[in-house]
Protein backbone atom coordinates (compact mmCIF):
# COMPACT_ATOMS: atom_id res chain seq x y z
CA UNK A 1 0.00 0.00 0.00
CA UNK A 2 3.32 2.51 0.69
CA UNK A 3 4.57 1.90 -2.55
CA UNK A 4 1.29 2.39 -4.25
CA UNK A 5 0.67 5.77 -2.16
CA UNK A 6 4.30 7.07 -3.11
CA UNK A 7 3.78 5.90 -6.84
CA UNK A 8 0.05 8.33 -7.28
CA UNK A 9 2.01 11.15 -5.63
CA UNK A 10 5.08 10.61 -7.99
CA UNK A 11 2.52 10.72 -10.75
CA UNK A 12 0.48 13.38 -9.49
CA UNK A 13 4.01 16.04 -9.15
CA UNK A 14 5.10 15.14 -12.25
CA UNK A 15 1.54 15.48 -14.02
CA UNK A 16 1.24 18.79 -11.92
CA UNK A 17 4.67 20.14 -13.22
CA UNK A 18 3.84 19.24 -16.97
CA UNK A 19 0.60 21.02 -16.73
CA UNK A 20 2.18 24.11 -14.67
CA UNK A 21 5.53 24.43 -16.92
CA UNK A 22 4.25 23.30 -20.20
CA UNK A 23 0.94 24.22 -20.64
CA UNK A 24 0.38 27.00 -18.45
CA UNK A 25 4.23 28.51 -19.21
CA UNK A 26 4.19 30.47 -16.31
CA UNK A 27 8.14 32.21 -15.22
CA UNK A 28 6.88 34.01 -12.69
CA UNK A 29 9.28 33.59 -9.19
CA UNK A 30 6.14 32.15 -7.52
CA UNK A 31 5.93 29.04 -10.23
CA UNK A 32 9.65 28.66 -10.04
CA UNK A 33 9.58 28.34 -6.51
CA UNK A 34 6.63 25.53 -7.68
CA UNK A 35 8.95 23.85 -9.81
CA UNK A 36 11.65 23.50 -7.76
CA UNK A 37 9.36 22.37 -4.85
CA UNK A 38 7.60 19.47 -7.81
CA UNK A 39 11.35 18.18 -8.74
CA UNK A 40 12.25 17.71 -5.37
CA UNK A 41 9.44 15.88 -4.27
CA UNK A 42 10.25 13.69 -7.00
CA UNK A 43 13.30 12.63 -6.45
CA UNK A 44 12.78 12.25 -2.73
CA UNK A 45 10.10 10.03 -3.22
CA UNK A 46 11.71 8.03 -5.82
CA UNK A 47 14.77 7.77 -3.67
CA UNK A 48 12.68 6.43 -1.14
CA UNK A 49 11.17 4.36 -3.73
CA UNK A 50 14.78 2.84 -4.48
CA UNK A 51 15.82 2.02 -0.78
CA UNK A 52 12.72 0.40 0.18
CA UNK A 53 12.55 0.34 3.93
CA UNK A 54 11.24 2.50 6.86
CA UNK A 55 11.43 5.64 4.25
CA UNK A 56 8.61 4.30 2.37
CA UNK A 57 6.46 4.55 5.99
CA UNK A 58 7.71 8.15 6.63
CA UNK A 59 7.27 9.23 3.09
CA UNK A 60 3.34 8.63 3.89
CA UNK A 61 3.08 9.77 6.66
CA UNK A 62 4.92 13.20 4.91
CA UNK A 63 1.76 13.31 2.85
CA UNK A 64 -0.28 13.97 5.74
CA UNK A 65 0.81 17.85 6.00
CA UNK A 66 -0.64 18.78 2.68
CA UNK A 67 -4.30 18.53 4.70
CA UNK A 68 -3.63 21.99 5.07
CA UNK A 69 -3.65 22.57 1.39
CA UNK A 70 -7.34 21.86 1.28
CA UNK A 71 -7.94 24.88 2.75
CA UNK A 72 -5.12 26.92 1.37
CA UNK A 73 -7.16 26.63 -1.75
CA UNK A 74 -9.93 27.45 -1.17
CA UNK A 75 -9.04 30.70 0.17
CA UNK A 76 -7.34 31.56 -2.80
CA UNK A 77 -10.30 30.84 -4.95
CA UNK A 78 -12.24 32.72 -2.95
CA UNK A 79 -9.95 36.04 -2.59
CA UNK A 80 -9.54 35.47 -6.60
CA UNK A 81 -13.28 35.95 -6.74
CA UNK A 82 -13.87 38.89 -4.54
CA UNK A 83 -15.26 36.87 -1.79
CA UNK A 84 -12.78 37.99 0.98
CA UNK A 85 -15.54 39.69 2.99
CA UNK A 86 -18.04 36.65 3.53
CA UNK A 87 -17.88 35.05 6.92
CA UNK A 88 -16.93 31.80 4.70
CA UNK A 89 -13.37 33.34 3.89
CA UNK A 90 -13.10 34.31 7.44
CA UNK A 91 -14.00 30.63 8.97
CA UNK A 92 -11.62 29.32 5.99
CA UNK A 93 -9.19 31.24 7.40
CA UNK A 94 -9.11 29.97 10.55
CA UNK A 95 -8.82 26.80 9.63
CA UNK A 96 -6.49 27.53 7.26
CA UNK A 97 -4.52 28.54 10.49
CA UNK A 98 -5.10 25.92 12.62
CA UNK A 99 -4.70 23.14 10.11
CA UNK A 100 -1.45 24.25 8.96
CA UNK A 101 -0.15 24.83 12.33
CA UNK A 102 -1.63 21.61 13.42
CA UNK A 103 0.15 19.53 10.56
CA UNK A 104 2.62 21.41 9.16
CA UNK A 105 4.52 22.58 12.52
CA UNK A 106 3.33 19.90 15.40
CA UNK A 107 2.26 16.63 13.69
CA UNK A 108 6.05 17.24 11.40
CA UNK A 109 8.15 17.97 14.55
CA UNK A 110 6.68 15.02 15.88
CA UNK A 111 7.26 12.53 13.38
CA UNK A 112 10.74 13.51 12.80
CA UNK A 113 11.58 13.30 16.65
CA UNK A 114 9.68 10.40 17.18
CA UNK A 115 10.12 7.61 14.13
CA UNK A 116 12.50 9.98 11.53
CA UNK A 117 15.54 10.58 13.97
CA UNK A 118 16.01 7.84 15.98
CA UNK A 119 15.58 5.26 13.10
CA UNK A 120 17.74 7.22 11.24
CA UNK A 121 20.38 6.94 13.91
CA UNK A 122 19.89 2.87 13.72
CA UNK A 123 20.98 3.01 10.41
CA UNK A 124 24.20 5.40 10.94
CA UNK A 125 25.07 3.35 13.90
CA UNK A 126 24.55 0.04 12.14
CA UNK A 127 26.90 0.75 9.54
CA UNK A 128 23.90 0.68 6.66
CA UNK A 129 24.22 4.21 5.39
CA UNK A 130 28.34 3.78 4.61
CA UNK A 131 27.85 7.21 2.40
CA UNK A 132 27.52 9.74 5.49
Amino acid sequence: MHIWTLLNTCAYFLQDLFFYGVVIGDTSALAYQTYAHHIIAILTFYETLYWMDWMLIYGCMLLFVEFSTIFLSLRTLMFYHGWEKTWFYNVNALLTFVTFFLVRVVYQIGIILYPGLPNMYDKIVSKQMSYL
